[in-house]
């Protein structure tokens, strides 16, 4: 799953318009809460911030998700306008005013038992495309289809050397085979570089980035950021790009 975040440029009576979407999470995009305990455990998520820097436009959101777990309900609140909380598949459309930001949790109930499920917000406006923003959340005791399959554990070592110039190293670890995907990104959240979704065995893994983007251009001077995903887990880190 990929984080996409789409900027419209449109020329309209010598003006020109911009449709951008900055988030900020103040969460991992896979979401762990607490493990079952035999009773109703309601979970709420940290706040995620989306800011439209761009022009004010009518905006639409939905929410999809996986297949839930028996006896589990998910919702998405927010405090814009007024505060109000969406099932999924319900869309909420409004006016979303320029430089004005949105504040966003999850709520989970679950009953029944450990879980996973994968949560996919989906803005859209027109003229641009949508925004999909990706989101797992799992109970710490989730296990697979046995006692022994659980979910593959993934490490994401800081770049080094960071700062850097002109290239860095970025290492990972899988322990188990599973789709994998490494994705940079730059500080407003346009993906600058993908390596690709693919499986890949059980492993360490090495990828040297030469500070180019996927057309082959040199990037400029900043922050950016590299996002690791395998099954249900993703980690984020920051690196700094100096000259």
């Amino acid at each position: 799953m990929k984080k996409k975040i789409f900027i419209l440029i449109t020329l309209a009576c010598g003006l020109w318009l911009f449709a951008d979407l900055e988030i900020a999470p103040g969460f991992e995009y896979n979401m762990v809460g607490p493990a079952y305990n035999g009773e109703q455990i309601i979970d709420v998520s940290d706040t995620l911030y989306v800011t439209n820097t761009g022009s004010t436009e009518d905006f639409t959101i939905h929410m999809e998700t996986s297949e839930l777990p028996d006896g589990w309900q998910i919702m998405w609140c927010h405090d814009y306008e007024d505060a109000l909380c969406h099932f999924p598949n319900f869309p909420w459309t409004f006016t979303f005013v320029r430089d004005t930001m949105i504040k966003i949790d999850f709520t989970i109930i679950y009953a029944s038992g450990p879980g996973v499920v994968g949560m996919n917000l989906f803005w859209s406006a027109d003229g641009i495309d949508d925004v999909q923003m990706d989101f797992t959340f799992r109970t710490e005791d989730y296990v697979g289809n046995s006692d022994t399959e659980i979910l593959p554990a993934i490490t994401l070592d800081q770049n080094y050397p960071n700062p850097f110039n002109p290239e860095t190293t970025i290492n990972y670890h899988l322990s188990n085979a599973t789709q994998s995907e490494l994705i940079i990104y730059n500080i407003k959240g346009e993906a600058v570089k993908s390596y690709g979704r693919s499986i890949q065995e059980a492993g360490n893994y090495s990828i040297v980035w030469d500070g180019t983007d996927s057309g082959g251009k040199i990037v400029p001077s900043g922050i950016y950021l590299y996002r690791l995903q395998a099954e249900y887990e993703v980690i984020t880190n920051k690196m700094i790009l100096m000259k």
